[in-house]
């Protein structure tokens, strides 16, 4: 993951010494999100930062990323898993390229077909574009919102960050609790229509893309959405075919990586089938990481994830979650989540995650593959 922040204002307002020490402030707070790398653009109207973790051309995909002729910006958290391919469509319509980074695809992308391109993009991300000539930009989200993207709007300015703790780093924002959204949270487990636990911080929702101008924001609009319509024109062994195949091309293309990779993997139907699909296209041994509950046999997966990691050959790797070890890292994981999130299930993963990252940069999950699959 990386971090973006920034403050978008009217173009009459040039960026000084005190508004680059804000966002660099800001980019301070997300330093855990990018630890390779940090970039600042200051221009009329605009102030912008990035952290970045090193994935792809870890060399020359540095942010935030200006056009050719300088016109454009992009700060950008995520992966375009499909980047080779826009590439090459790019490509052969004569746009030149001086990195092989999904940023730069996504930015000329954006160039050519402003927000029509959000229609192309297969992947997680969150990200800034501006039009540094007209002072244009569009604030966008992916559509299951697995990348977070953070804005308040003060007296003609919007600040926007990954984090929550980010944006509290200005002055005008105070760490005020939103009433409507606790009890939203308390009824549903969730805060509903873009709202959060901080008064006056809102979230970019899933599948949405804020147009704004300056300081000011234009429209908010929903470029993806679910379809629940009943396909009945297909048997049941088409759609298990169908269903095979787009979850073999999914794994192929988010293990588009320049560093070392490994994949969650906790003996379940989700994590099982991506942890096999992928080791198919790694070399050597795949790293997987399991947590294993030592309460009781009951609790105790670890036997169908050593199978599973036996049988493609992995290099197993276990953590062992203790009440003691709750105690010690809770106040790190409420700092890291900035709002509570419902569910037992963070600890665990909070504590596999940090054995993870001792090992490889990027990690493959099941999270998300139970609304699919019904869960256990």
């Amino acid at each position: 993951m990386c971090g973006i922040c920034g403050i978008l204002t009217s173009p009459d307002r040039v960026p000084d010494g005190g508004t680059e020490r804000l966002v660099r402030s800001m980019m301070h707070r997300l330093a855990h999100r990018g630890p390779d790398g940090e970039g600042y653009h200051g221009s009329p109207g605009v102030s912008v930062g990035h952290r970045r973790l090193a994935v792809i051309d870890l060399e020359q995909g540095g942010q935030p990323m200006l056009s050719a002729d300088g016109r454009y910006l992009l700060t950008y958290n995520g992966e375009i898993y499909n980047y080779i391919e826009l590439r090459k469509e790019l490509e052969s319509s004569g746009v030149e390229f001086r990195t092989t980074s999904d940023t730069e695809v996504l930015l000329a992308m954006l160039i050519r077909h402003g927000a029509q391109a959000l229609t192309r993009l297969n992947g997680m991300y969150a990200f800034v574009f501006v039009d540094l000539q007209t002072n244009r930009w569009l604030m966008v989200r992916d559509c299951f919102g697995i990348k977070p993207l953070y804005y308040a709007v003060l007296d003609n300015e919007i600040i926007f960050a990954s984090e929550i703790k980010a944006l509290l780093e200005h002055p005008d924002i105070m760490p005020e609790r939103n009433w409507r959204a606790l009890q939203q949270y308390l009824t549903f487990q969730f805060c509903l229509h873009g709202e959060t636990l901080f008064r006056g911080v809102r979230t970019v929702e899933p599948g949405f893309y804020i147009e704004g101008e300056g300081g000011a924001i234009r429209r908010s609009v929903r470029y993806w959405d679910t379809d629940y319509h009943i396909d009945e024109s297909h048997t049941e062994v088409y759609f298990n075919e169908r269903l095979a195949e787009l979850l073999a091309e999914s794994v192929r293309w988010q293990v588009r990586s320049d560093v070392p990779l490994g994949s969650y993997l906790s003996g379940g139907m989700d994590s099982s089938v991506i942890t096999s699909l992928a080791s198919r296209h790694v070399q050597g041994p795949l790293p997987v990481f399991h947590g294993r509950f030592a309460e009781g046999e009951a609790y105790d997966e670890s036997r169908h994830a050593r199978t599973v990691c036996d049988s493609i050959s992995g290099e197993y790797h276990e953590v062992v979650p203790t009440a003691e070890a709750f105690v010690e890292h809770l106040p790190q994981l409420i700092y890291a989540l900035d709002e509570p999130v419902a569910g037992p299930g963070l600890f665990p993963q909070y504590l596999v995650s940090r054995r993870a990252a001792e090992r490889v940069k990027v990690v493959l999950g099941g999270q998300g593959g139970d609304e699919i699959f019904g869960g256990y």
